[in-house]
């Protein structure tokens, strides 16, 4: 046998036909299931997911602009599967109400987390506007309906001084 064919029998025995692999970072033999099939090539990785799995979060944790390029891109993704929003959209609707809670009025940069969150309705899932996090969660806490607002603003009524 010839050496480039001794390296394409030790290329065939790596993806065995049986359904394990070699994987090239821990030497462990596993089922193919324990690999990413690749969707450009149809072949699996060379690491196994275990493996893959902690480089990345080595990757994360020892990268800050990492962890912040991850947080933009799974809102990015948050907001257009939940709202079908895009980011510009949204930074239209934030430039619309200038910034500000739809709710309470405060401005993006009074509030802690300096955001403001999609309010939607939970029935239609029309989008009604933008709003801090306390609003938004208070109304959501109070049944997202007008019913459970008013039961709330009729019990501070009672007790105001």
């Amino acid at each position: 046998m010839t050496s480039k064919a001794i390296t394409k029998h030790k290329e065939a025995l790596k993806d065995d036909v049986r359904g394990y692999k070699e994987c090239n970072e821990c030497g462990k033999i596993l089922p193919t299931d324990m690999f990413q099939l690749r969707k450009d090539t149809g072949k699996y990785r060379s690491t196994c997911k275990d493996c893959k799995n902690k480089y990345n979060l080595k990757l994360y944790h020892n990268n800050p602009q990492q962890k912040e390029n991850h947080r933009k891109s799974s809102w990015k993704h948050a907001i257009k599967k939940h709202y079908g929003l895009t980011v510009e959209e949204f930074r239209e609707l934030e430039e619309k109400q200038d910034y500000r809670c739809a709710c309470c009025g405060k401005h993006k940069h009074d509030i802690q987390s300096h955001e403001l969150y999609v309010d939607h309705c939970h029935v239609t899932m029309e989008i009604r506007g933008l709003l801090c996090q306390q609003c938004n969660s208070g109304i959501g806490l109070l049944g997202d309906n007008i019913e459970g607002v008013k039961k709330a603003y009729d019990y501070l009524i009672r007790f105001r001084d």
